[in-house]
């Protein structure tokens, strides 16, 4: 197995400060068989008011209808006192074994020392990531259609932010390559990015999938241009289609899986986010980064003085769970929930088939996730000022289209928040729907609203 790059030098000077936190080298002592610790600042279990919690778990004897209870704590190795206690910052030692374990049973990363770190949601993991690597003015790029979050974590960075074009396969090397060459050519003053961030899976918001073919074309690009690769998938196992055909087994569930950038990647240039919040628990704030292990050290150096360390309720929960469940009833969950929204993006279609004017407005039907995206066809709805930029009139027309299904009692998310500046989809009008979380007589209605919106907007601007 290939050892993977050097990436001291992509350090950023905040990182490159960071020393190990004093008080946390003492965590490592107080497993010690007889140890007497005077030297940290622990409350006393007695303090805690809660002796037992217990949880109700769906068995996967049942097909995950009936519940059994489990107290906290009763597992091996595990220890509800500790869960409450302040914890270690690299995750509680049995989360952190099953995290790893799980990522080189569906990734294999195929370089050596790589590692993984406990975090507390994908929002904080990409804000550890971007202080890890990221120094004020570098430059990163984002697919020109984004999770709004994302864009707003890297701001106050003061990060320059570059979109890259998206096709109906996702980013396009292509373009990518020819981006990242002609860099010196073209009229940014600014640096040659340092890393690009992407969701190949169930892209937030528009839903796609990068192939595999595409995901090998990507990352090559990435290798030639030396950048890395933040990879957000917290869709990865919604992967959406038909169940798994035979037996159910790891291998089954997996190889209907498109491959990871993890799993491609040879140099240790893909930095991994991956959460428990679309497949278990999104109020549990667990998710944990899988990187080479130079940048997994600094954001745990991070985690000391920032999180300190995940919930560590949270962290013995999902493990609980995950140990009641074993390996391939987690995998069965999975598939239980992808067939779920599965059959939940199939009803939304529907839905739209029947109700959605196709003369102004076209969608998509995601392969992953929860989103799909609505393209209106501005064209069709009168400009009613000659004097708009073709920018400003589809920001003025999404913000009509979005009052009045506000008023038709539905809510989609407007487009323009989703957009990076200066991409030409600033141009175009759309919005993001979901099938999450509607009923299907809900989504009937919703699509029933959504078209009379457009008609009577249409008929309001044209008179």
């Amino acid at each position: 197995m290939k050892k993977p790059q050097n990436w001291t030098n992509f350090l950023s000077d905040e990182a490159k400060l960071r020393n190990p936190s004093a008080l946390k080298k003492l965590h490592v002592h107080l497993r010690k068989p007889g140890v007497v610790s005077l030297g940290g600042g622990l409350p006393h279990q007695s303090v805690f008011p809660c002796n037992n919690i217990s949880i109700d778990y769906p068995t996967v004897e049942s097909n995950f209808t009936n519940f059994e209870s489990v107290a906290l704590g009763e597992l091996p190795n595990t220890s509800l006192y500790e869960s409450l206690q302040y914890g270690p910052s690299i995750g509680s030692t049995y989360l952190s074994k099953w995290v790893k374990t799980h990522t080189a049973s569906i990734h294999n990363p195929p370089y050596k020392n790589w590692d993984t770190i406990i975090t507390a949601g994908s929002t904080q993991s990409l804000d550890a990531v971007l202080r890890t690597i990221c120094n004020q003015n570098d430059t990163i790029l984002i697919e020109e259609q984004t999770y709004p979050t994302a864009l707003e974590t890297a701001i106050p960075f003061k990060l320059n932010v570059v979109p890259v074009a998206l096709d109906s396969g996702g980013i396009v090397a292509e373009k990518l390559d020819n981006l990242l060459t002609n860099w010196h050519l073209s009229s940014k003053s600014i640096p040659k990015p340092k890393l690009i961030y992407t969701m190949p899976t169930g892209q937030n918001p528009t839903g796609i999938t990068m192939s595999l073919e595409r995901r090998k074309q990507f990352y090559r690009v990435c290798q030639k241009h030396d950048i890395l690769i933040v990879e957000d998938e917290p869709y990865y196992f919604l992967q959406l289609g038909s169940p798994v055909k035979g037996e159910f087994t790891s291998e089954n569930f997996t190889k209907n899986l498109v491959p990871s950038l993890l799993s491609l990647d040879t140099d240790g240039r893909v930095v991994r986010l991956d959460s428990f919040s679309k497949v278990m628990l999104p109020g549990s704030r667990t998710s944990w980064v899988t990187a080479n292990e130079i940048f997994v050290e600094r954001i745990l150096r991070q985690n000391e003085v920032n999180i300190q360390t995940a919930s560590g309720i949270s962290q013995l929960i999902i493990y609980t769970i995950l140990t009641k469940w074993g390996d391939l009833g987690y995998l069965k969950w999975l598939e239980k929930i992808r067939l779920l929204y599965t059959s939940r993006r199939d009803s939304l279609m529907k839905s739209f088939e029947k109700y959605l004017p196709k003369d102004l407005c076209s969608w998509n039907c995601p392969a992953s996730g929860m989103f799909l995206w609505i393209k209106i066809d501005i064209e069709k709805f009168p400009k009613p000022s000659k004097d708009f930029s073709e920018e400003q009139w589809a920001s003025i027309f999404e913000e009509k289209v979005y009052e009045k299904t506000i008023d038709n009692n539905v809510i989609l998310a407007k487009g323009g928040w989703f957009i990076v500046p200066p991409s030409e989809k600033l141009k175009t009008a759309g919005f993001r729907a979901t099938y999450a979380s509607a009923t299907v007589e809900d989504m009937n209605k919703a699509a029933e609203r959504l078209a009379k919106t457009l008609i009577d907007l249409k008929n309001e601007l044209s008179s």
